[in-house]
């Protein structure tokens, strides 16, 4: 229990540098066009724009925004279903969506060295296992993967990650 625990400690210490500069991006951009909206609408208040031109940008730049907010949440809703201690936790759990997870959370880690490929099969049967202990296992594998990549090569590395379901 106390090796498992040390090793999601450890994850996340790596993980800790991307995933700030993850969630830092979009809030760059949301607190950015909240500033403009404030200021375009203190100018539309005084009739120095024109509210024809001026509406659909402010449509535009509020999606931004609400984008940037979900991306913020989608990050952390995902580092917080990592971290939740589940030691003794057992559930049916879908391999894919446990890699899926994974992949986003490191992420921020291979980003900038190497592509990925994921190549699901839709047939896999769910699993009886801990879920935080198997996407564990795969950002371990995902990173470890990305750092022995060639830094200088980046445009040829590339990470594939294939389920099948071996019917033998």
């Amino acid at each position: 229990m106390q090796t498992l625990l040390l090793n999601k400690l450890a994850t996340v210490g790596t993980l800790t540098a991307g995933i700030l500069h993850e969630i830092n991006n979009p809030l760059t951009f949301v607190l950015t066009n909240l500033h403009f909206i404030d200021e375009q609408l203190k100018l539309l208040s005084q009739d120095y724009i024109n509210q024809n031109s001026f509406m659909p940008k402010l449509s535009e730049i509020i999606g931004e925004s609400i984008y940037g907010a979900d991306r913020i949440k989608k990050i952390v809703s995902d580092l917080k279903g990592f971290v939740r201690t589940e030691i003794n936790e057992l559930s049916l759990v879908n391999i894919n969506e446990n890699i899926d997870k994974a992949v986003e959370i490191a992420y921020p880690q291979f980003k900038h060295c190497t592509n990925l490929v994921k190549e699901y099969t839709s047939d896999l049967p769910k699993i009886l296992l801990t879920s935080g202990k198997l996407q564990q296992v795969f950002i371990n594998l995902i990173i470890n993967s990305a750092q022995a990549m060639d830094k200088n090569n980046v445009q040829n590395n590339l990470i594939t990650i294939r389920t099948y379901l071996n019917k033998k």
